[in-house]
């Protein structure tokens, strides 16, 4: 964590992302969470972020 710089900048973005379902029914399983912490991780690597927390309910 931390500042990322480059050349000619300094930034510390973060974004807070929440996902729900329709009328917060309980439709997503624990192998489904799994895989969703999987995929963000992948994206986030290739997109040279960094994920902090991964908060599941």
């Amino acid at each position: 964590m931390g500042y990322k710089s480059t050349a000619r900048s300094i930034s510390d973005l973060k974004a807070h992302l929440v996902l729900t379902t329709k009328y917060r029914r309980k439709v997503i399983t624990p192998a489904m969470l799994i895989r969703l912490g999987e995929l963000v991780n992948h994206i986030s690597q290739k997109w040279g972020c960094e994920v902090i927390t991964l908060w599941r309910k």
